[in-house]
């Protein structure tokens, strides 16, 4: 006896595709291990985190890593001798 391999239709009806992206929209979880680590250890939403852990402002004059910038300008040089020195 021969088993053929089952059939699949070769559309996709429009509700079955709309239902599956509500389903994914509504039910997905974030797929990054940390973010699920830290809501699990703080309660926090994934949008809480994302804004908490954001860019941060510098204040000049300020010591990142040891070096000493007075000046914001100072700083965006030494940062583009480095990244063109390379």
């Amino acid at each position: 006896m021969r088993v053929l391999p089952p059939t699949f239709p070769s559309l996709v009806t429009y509700q079955s595709l709309k239902s599956f992206v509500i389903y994914t929209l509504f039910t997905m979880t974030t797929t990054n291990p940390y973010v699920s680590n830290i809501i699990q250890q703080t309660g926090m939403t994934e949008s809480e985190i994302h804004q908490s852990t954001s860019a941060i402002t510098r204040v000049f004059p300020c010591i990142i890593h040891g070096r000493h910038f007075s000046s914001q300008e100072e700083y965006d040089y030494q940062l583009n001798e480095f990244l063109m020195g390379m």
